[in-house]
């Protein structure tokens, strides 16, 4: 088509590995949407897509425990092309893909269905998603989540598109996955709770553990502390010194970079929120000085891991 936004796509490879071992068990290969090169109002408008929010994830665990509930953990399968494309789009052929016919410089793909990569995809699974649950298969959207959902005595909570449904009736439980099958939802049944948004989740007895032993060796890792010789870190017992004050104006050198202060904190960030309250008031301490670190900001992030690291 003339006078129309070729967009170009990027190959996205990954590994998928398991929470607790490492152990890669998925090899994934996709050819996504350059959403760089989209311009807002012509290729995509709004963009923001709700997840849930862990103290509804984690009370729904503490309603399994407290009362003997089944739940069930689900993974819906390329979950975003299941949703249609929100706007006419076009795309560059693959490259290093040779199809029949088609010639690379006079043809292009029209984008039909909801493509990764694209800035508004999430949003789009959402509505797509959310909007068949609540029309279709008669769930009640929580007024304190987004991402929860009420349907008879289920409850359903969705994390872009890892979920976890839960109830006191396996036969409900059942029934209300047919029901999102037979709306032509692909998904598959993980079976019990285990490895959720990279969280651990081990039962035991009366109670679930929440761990996240890959994320806290990443950062270990990231901060250079398990390259200290054979030895294990020299460790802390607090997450920050209660002897130094931090603050935007330190007399001290910049930050010299060594790792990236930015990320670490978007690590942390995640942990805090999920299973590690106790470092949530450090962490947003320090999230403070992300756009200018200065060196003391960063030891105060190396003192940080080594607190992680006991």
């Amino acid at each position: 088509p003339k006078n129309k936004n070729i967009l170009p796509g990027v190959w996205a490879l990954k590994r998928k590995r398991r929470v607790t071992t490492g152990e890669v068990y998925k090899h994934k290969g996709r050819w996504n949407l350059d959403g760089s090169k989209q311009e807002f109002g012509i290729d995509y408008d709004q963009t923001y897509s709700p997840t849930a929010r862990w103290p509804t994830i984690r009370t729904m665990l503490a309603m399994v425990l407290l009362h003997g509930w089944s739940s069930v953990q689900l993974d819906f399968v390329q979950a975003f092309p299941q949703a249609p494309a929100a706007t006419k789009q076009y795309m560059y052929l693959p490259k290093g893909i040779n199809i029949d016919g088609l010639d690379p410089n006079i043809h292009c793909f029209e984008v039909l269905r909801n493509v990764y990569g694209s800035c508004d995809a999430s949003r789009q699974w959402y509505l797509h998603l959310t909007g068949i649950l609540v029309n279709d298969l008669g769930f009640k959207k929580s007024a304190f989540d987004e991402c929860l959902f009420y349907r008879g005595s289920v409850m359903y909570v969705l994390y872009t598109d890892d979920s976890i449904l839960a109830g006191p009736n396996k036969e409900e439980l059942d029934k209300a996955v047919q029901d999102m099958r037979d709306a032509k939802l692909n998904l598959t049944v993980e079976g019990q709770l285990k490895d959720f948004l990279g969280v651990n989740i081990n039962r035991q007895d009366d109670k679930f553990v929440l761990t996240q032993p890959k994320l806290i060796q990443s950062i270990i890792t990231e901060l250079g502390l398990d390259s200290e010789g054979d030895r294990a870190p020299n460790t802390k017992d607090t997450p920050m010194a209660s002897s130094k004050i931090l603050d935007r104006h330190l007399d001290s050198p910049d930050f010299d970079g060594h790792f990236y202060f930015r990320r670490i904190i978007g690590k942390l960030n995640f942990l805090a929120d999920s299973t590690r309250g106790d470092i949530a008031y450090p962490t947003h301490h320090m999230a403070r000085f992300v756009s200018n670190p200065k060196k003391e900001h960063g030891d105060a992030i190396k003192w940080f891991g080594r607190y992680l690291a006991g």
